[in-house]
């Protein structure tokens, strides 16, 4: 998870290092989730991030080959949700903290039968 932070950690450059760092020594079958800040504590000087600036990340990381990157605190946001990367298609629908839907066989996509990285039961 990376929290992404107005002024801290949230421009081009820092979200790109971080994605390169995830492709070339993880992987991208690792997934990463974006996650908005609140101002909370110690940080209420700063503004909430940007939802722009979530999907931002996000479209960084799909870029670069990140096969399972997430748009986290906003709730209702559709990529809370896993897509399979071969179809496109919802392979795990979540709603809030819930997971509503799954469309796996055998820890595959059940649409195209990618094999979605993960542990299933």
């Amino acid at each position: 998870m990376n929290l992404v932070v107005p002024t801290l950690n949230d421009s081009d450059k820092m979200l790109n290092d971080l994605v390169n760092w995830v492709v070339n020594e993880v992987g991208p079958d690792v997934p990463i989730h974006f996650t908005r800040f609140h101002p909370d504590y110690k940080l209420l000087n700063l503004p909430p991030t940007p939802i722009a600036t979530i999907e931002r990340a996000r479209e960084i990381a799909m870029s670069k080959g990140i096969h399972y990157a997430f748009v986290g605190n906003v709730p209702g946001h559709e990529a809370n949700s896993t897509y399979c990367p071969s179809c496109g298609k919802i392979v795990i629908k979540r709603t809030g903290l819930f997971t509503t839907e799954i469309n796996l066989k055998n820890g595959s996509c059940k649409y195209c039968s990618r094999t979605i990285a993960g542990v299933w039961k």
